[in-house]
């Protein structure tokens, strides 16, 4: 399985002692990741972010990450 290092572009991480700002991920994930990127990209060029749900799915979003 091929690996990619990628790096978080995140002050908060490199800000916890010896904490690395890289993780290591499958190329799969990666792959996923550049896809729901440019979808979401492709959806907000089209106004998604205007649309009645928006607020409700980050909400759910955010009771996802808590």
């Amino acid at each position: 399985m091929s690996l990619l290092i990628c790096t978080i572009m995140s002050d908060t991480l490199d800000m916890i002692p010896g904490r690395s700002p890289e993780v290591t991920i499958s190329r799969e994930e990666y792959e996923r990741l550049q896809a729901d990127s440019a979808l979401l990209i492709a959806l907000m060029s089209v106004g998604v972010d205007n649309w009645d749900g928006w607020d409700q799915a980050h909400e759910v979003l955010d009771l996802m990450t808590d």
